[in-house]
C-alpha cells in the first residue's frame, strides 16, 4: 500500500472501531429508563447486553467460512449495514423491536470483532501492536463518550433518540470502508483449514478463557455499575459519571501496553498486571460509604479493562503466523469467549432481583478476575 491508501485504511479501521462499543455502552446508564418505560425487569434489561454476546458467539463460528466465500472486505461492509439497521430498529420503541434490533446490531459488531484483527495482521504485519492499540483505544474513547452522554441525551430527548444517535458513526464507518471492499490484502484472507490443529494447543484455550472472562467483566460492569452505585445512594448522573470514567480511562491502560506489543518477547508481567489492577478495583466496591471506593473502582477497573482488551486482541496476531490463522484464532476464541460471557449480565441482574443486594454478584466478578490474572500470566509467553 502507498501512504495515501495506508491513511485511508487506518481511518476506516478507526471508524469501525468507534462503532463497535457505543451501541452497547449506551444502554447501561439508561437501562432503568428503558425497563420502566417498557415494563421489563432488571433480568430482562440485562438481556440487552446478553443478546449481543450470544450473537457474537454464534456469528463468530460462521465468520471464517463466510469470509472464505465472500471476502473480508465484503463481510465488514455487510457488518456495518447490519449495525445500522439494528440501531435504527432497536430505537423504534417497542419491546419486540428493542430485542430484534439488538440481535441485528450484534451480528454487525460480531463481524468487526473477528475480522479487524486479521485485517491488521494482513495489512500492518510490522505494526500489529501499534494498530491494535489505535483501534482498541478508539473503542475506549467512543465507549466513554457513549456512557457519558446517554443520561443527558435520554433526559433531553428520551431513551430512543439517546440510542439512535450512534447510527451516525456506523454510517460513517460504512462509507469509509467501501473503498476497501475489493482492495488487496483486506480481502485476500483465506482460511488455512487448521482448526483441528489449533484446538490441540493449550495456548488456544488460555487465550479463549482470557477473552471470555475479560468480556464478562466488562459487559457486567457496563450494564450494572450505574445500578450498583445507585443502590448505594448515588444519583443517576453521578453513577453515569463513574461509568464514563471507567470507559474513558481505559486509554491509560491500552496506550502503555501498545508500546510493548510486537516488541517484547515476554508479556507475563503486563498480563498479570492487567488482571491484578481490576482485582483491586472490584474489591473497592465494598467500600462505598463515600466517593473514594467508587473512584478506585472506576479508575482501576477502567485502566485494567483498557489494557485487557488491547492485550486480548493482540493475542490473535502475536500467537499466529499469518492473517488466515489470526482470523481462525480470533473467530474461535471470541465465539467461545462471548458464549461464556453471554449470560452473566442477565444472571447478575436476576441475582439482585432475588436477593436485593449486589454483594454476591460483586464477589463472583472478583473471583473471576483473580482467574483472569492467572490467565494473563499464562498467555504472556510469546514464542
Amino acid at each position: 500500500m502507498n501512504k495515501k491508501q495506508t491513511i485511508l485504511l487506518t481511518i476506516a479501521i478507526v471508524l469501525i472501531a468507534g462503532s463497535m462499543r457505543t451501541p452497547l455502552t449506551a444502554v447501561g446508564p439508561i437501562a432503568g429508563n428503558i425497563s420502566r418505560n417498557l415494563g421489563i425487569g432488571n433480568g430482562a434489561a440485562g438481556f440487552l447486553t446478553t443478546i449481543p454476546l450470544l450473537v457474537f458467539a454464534v456469528s463468530s463460528f460462521a465468520v471464517g467460512r463466510l469470509e472464505r466465500r465472500f471476502g473480508n472486505g465484503s463481510l465488514l461492509a455487510c457488518g456495518m449495514v447490519f449495525l445500522i439497521i439494528g440501531i435504527i430498529c432497536r430505537s423504534y420503541g417497542s419491546v419486540i423491536t428493542l430485542y430484534a434490533g439488538t440481535v441485528i446490531l450484534g451480528m454487525g459488531i460480531s463481524f468487526a470483532n473477528v475480522l479487524i484483527p486479521s485485517v491488521v495482521k494482513a495489512n500492518f504485519p510490522a505494526r500489529v501492536g501499534l494498530m491494535t492499540g489505535i483501534y482498541t483505544t478508539t473503542m475506549s474513547i467512543t465507549a466513554g463518550i457513549s456512557g457519558a452522554i446517554s443520561v443527558p441525551m435520554a433526559t433531553l430527548f428520551g431513551w430512543k433518540k439517546s440510542l439512535l444517535i450512534w447510527v451516525l458513526i456506523a454510517a460513517l464507518a460504512l462509507i469509509a470502508w467501501i473503498p476497501h471492499i475489493h482492495s488487496g490484502k483486506a480481502v485476500n484472507l483465506r482460511g488455512s483449514g487448521k482448526q483441528r490443529t489449533l484446538l490441540r494447543y493449550s495456548m488456544t484455550w488460555y487465550i479463549t478463557a482470557f477473552m471470555g472472562i475479560q468480556s464478562l467483566v466488562f459487559y457486567c460492569l457496563v450494564t450494572w455499575l450505574p445500578s450498583i452505585l445507585q443502590s448505594y445512594g448515588f444519583s443517576a448522573e453521578a453513577a453515569g459519571s463513574y461509568l464514563s470514567v471507567y470507559l474513558f480511562i481505559g486509554i491509560l491502560g491500552s496506550l502503555p501496553l501498545t508500546a510493548l506489543l510486537g516488541h517484547a518477547r515476554d508479556l507475563r508481567l503486563p498480563g498479570f498486571l492487567v488482571g491484578a489492577i481490576q482485582v483491586v478495583g472490584l474489591a473497592a466496591l465494598f467500600f462505598h460509604s463515600g466517593h473514594i471506593g467508587p473512584a478506585i473502582t472506576a479508575v482501576c477497573c477502567g485502566i485494567g479493562q483498557g489494557a485487557c482488551v488491547t492485550y486480548a486482541m493482540a493475542q490473535f496476531a502475536l500467537h499466529t503466523k499469518d492473517a488466515a490463522d489470526a482470523a481462525l484464532l480470533s473467530g474461535f476464541a471470541q465465539s467461545l469467549g462471548y458464549l461464556f460471557a453471554a449470560f452473566a449480565p442477565a444472571l447478575l441482574g436476576s441475582i439482585f432481583d432475588i436477593q436485593g443486594s449486589w454483594t454476591l454478584p460483586i464477589v463472583i466478578l472478583l473471583v473471576l478476575t483473580v482467574l483472569l490474572t492467572v490467565l494473563g500470566l499464562l498467555t504472556g509467553r510469546i514464542v
